[in-house]
């Protein structure tokens, strides 16, 4: 076990603390946020834009990023509403418990995803160094992590 393998246990630990804090709810509505409003707000941003822009007088140029703004904000603020009443849902039936322990296995999931992607783009620039990767335990699972979920 190397300093590699340390950064990697302390990443994975504080992914697990997060996920329990917040619970599975939100770990996957976080991410799920992130990436259907990016595709939304993509997929609506100039009909939107002009809209807007004509609501306030905004010139036409910043149609699109306007309409994106928005797009993506409003569908964030849903999903917010959405987990809060989902929250409350759990609450009632006394599944809080249930909630931040999926959570905790959600936030090792996320952690090793965003170590996958850390790794991947310091491949390129070959850190670490092949040695230090050779005798980390946990650099080979962690790197191949993201290419197999993909």
């Amino acid at each position: 076990m190397n300093a590699l393998d340390i950064f990697i246990l302390v990443c994975l630990a504080a992914g697990v603390v997060h996920g329990f804090s917040t619970g599975v709810i939100r770990q996957v509505s976080s991410v799920a946020s992130l990436l259907f409003g990016f595709l939304i707000a993509l997929q609506l941003m100039q009909p939107v834009g002009r809209v807007v822009t004509d609501l306030m007088g905004v010139s036409e140029q910043y149609a699109p990023v306007v309409g994106f703004i928005v797009v993506f904000l409003v569908f964030h603020l849903a999903v917010i509403l959405l987990v809060k009443f989902f929250e409350t849902v759990l609450e009632v039936l006394k599944l809080t418990t249930v909630n931040r322990a999926i959570g905790s296995a959600a936030g090792a999931f996320k952690a090793v995803l965003l170590l996958g992607i850390l790794f991947m783009a310091l491949a390129y620039v070959k850190v670490p160094d092949a040695r230090t990767q050779a005798s980390s335990v946990l650099y080979g699972p962690i790197s191949q992590a993201l290419p197999v979920t993909w």
